[in-house]
């Protein structure tokens, strides 16, 4: 068992919230893609908010 580095929390209207744990080791596995490109958590956090904004039409600034 390896100490958590990052805590993501997902909710939404049809589901509670869900809390996944990751360690620095796993992070990095889910930010480094395979062909070398770097997404990090934040910005997919981001990116998944934004679809949401805009297919819910939500009139929301999300920061960068």
């Amino acid at each position: 068992m390896k100490m958590a580095y990052w805590k993501c929390v997902s909710a939404g209207p049809n589901r509670k919230s869900q809390v996944r744990f990751y360690c620095l080791e796993c992070a990095a596995d889910l930010q480094n893609w395979p062909d070398g490109s770097f997404y990090s958590l934040k910005e997919q956090l981001l990116d998944g908010l934004g679809e949401v904004a805009k297919r819910e039409n939500l009139n929301v600034e999300l920061p960068r």
